[in-house]
C-alpha cells in the first residue's frame, strides 16, 4: 500500500491527477482479470476432459447447465452495447459463452452422456427461483440488464452445489474435478479482492452484491475442501491404526480406499508370482507351477 500512495504523490506532483484514478481503476481491472482467466482455465480443463480423453466422469451437468443460465444472463449487454471497452473483457465473455454452451451441449446431447444417476440434484428450480426473487429486491437498477446481472451473481453463488451433490453421492472424486473446483476457487478469490481493493481506492467501482455472493460462493468451496481433508485424514488413521498403507490413487475417494484394498487383496494375503520368480528362474515356471499352494491342495485331496 505504501508503494501505491507513493506513486499517486509522484503522479499528483506531475499535476494530473485524473492519471491516479485511472491507475486505481486499472488495478482493480487486473485483479478481476486474472480471477476471469482462472475462470476460462477451469472451463479448458473441462472441455479436454471431453473432447482429447472422452471421460465424462464426474462431471456435473446440472452445474454446467446453470453456468450457461449465468453467463448469458449476465452477459446480455454483448447484444444492447454501442461499443467496445477496452477494460471489459469483451472477447473473454464471448469465449465464456461458447465453451459453457459447448460443454452442456456435449454432456446432454453426445453419445456418452453424463453420470445420470449421480447427477440428479431434485432442488434446481428452488435455485433459480430464489434467485429470480432475490434480483428483484436487491439489485444495482431497475433495468433488465441490471436485474439480470444481478440475478446472475445470485445463481452463479449456488451453482456448485449440484457438482458437490455430485460428488458426494459418488463418493468418488476425479483429479480433473479436484483441480476445476481449485480453480473456481481462485477466480472467486481473486474477484473479491478486487472488490476489497475497489472499496478502499475506487469506493465507485465497488459491488456489494458481489461481495455478498462471493463471499457465500466461497464458503461452498471450503466446506468441499475442509471435508475432503478431514476425510483423507480419517483414512490415514484408520490405515495407521489396522497397519495398511494408504494407496497413491488421488482419483478414488477416501471412503471407497478401505473397500478397494480389500477387494484388490489376494485371498491368501501374498502375490505367489513374486514369492515364487527366483525358482522359476532356476527351475522353470513348469516346475514351479506344480508346487504353487492351489496345486499342493488338490494333491492332499487326492
Amino acid at each position: 500500500m505504501t508503494a501505491i500512495h507513493e506513486t499517486m504523490e509522484v503522479i499528483e506532483v506531475v499535476g494530473d491527477p485524473y492519471c491516479v484514478t485511472k491507475m486505481l481503476c486499472l488495478i482493480g481491472v487486473l485483479l478481476k482479470s486474472v480471477g476471469l482467466w482462472f475462470l476460462v482455465s477451469a472451463k479448458v480443463t473441462l472441455l479436454i476432459q471431453i473432447l482429447w480423453y472422452q471421460n465424462y466422469a464426474g462431471i456435473s451437468g446440472q452445474t454446467q447447465f446453470l453456468y450457461s443460465i449465468v453467463f448469458t444472463t449476465r452477459f446480455l449487454d454483448l447484444i444492447s452495447s454501442y461499443y467496445i471497452d477496452p477494460t471489459s473483457c469483451y472477447l473473454t465473455k464471448i469465449i465464456l459463452l461458447f465453451m459453457s454452451y459447448s460443454i452442456t451441449f456435449l454432456l446432454y446431447f453426445s453419445k456418452k452422456s453424463c453420470q445420470r444417476e449421480y447427477d440428479n440434484f431434485k432442488k434446481l428450480d428452488i435455485l433459480v427461483l430464489s434467485s429470480l426473487v432475490l434480483c428483484q429486491l436487491v439489485n444495482h437498477g431497475t433495468d433488465i440488464i441490471n436485474v439480470f446481472r444481478a440475478f446472475s451473481v445470485f445463481l452463479e453463488a449456488m451453482v456448485i452445489i449440484p457438482q458437490l451433490y455430485f460428488c458426494s453421492k459418488a463418493k468418488k472424486i476425479e483429479k480433473t474435478i479436484y483441480n476445476y473446483i481449485i480453480l473456481l476457487t481462485l477466480y472467486k478469490s481473486f474477484h473479491l479482492l478486487s472488490e476489497v481493493y475497489n472499496y478502499f481506492y475506487v469506493e465507485s467501482n465497488f459491488d456489494r452484491i458481489a461481495v455478498a455472493a462471493g463471499a457465500i460462493q466461497l464458503i461452498f468451496y471450503c466446506d468441499f475442501f475442509t471435508r475432503e481433508q478431514s476425510d483423507y485424514k480419517e483414512t490415514m488413521n484408520r490405515d495407521v491404526e489396522t497397519g495398511n498403507e494408504q494407496p497413491k490413487n488421488h482419483d478414488v475417494h477416501p471412503k471407497e480406499s478401505e473397500a478397494m484394498r480389500s477387494a484388490a487383496a489376494p485371498a491368501t494375503g501374498y502375490s505367489c508370482d513374486v514369492v515364487l520368480l527366483p525358482s522359476m528362474l532356476v527351475l522353470g515356471e513348469d516346475k514351479v507351477s506344480a508346487a504353487t499352494p492351489a496345486n499342493m491342495k488338490q494333491e492332499e485331496r487326492q
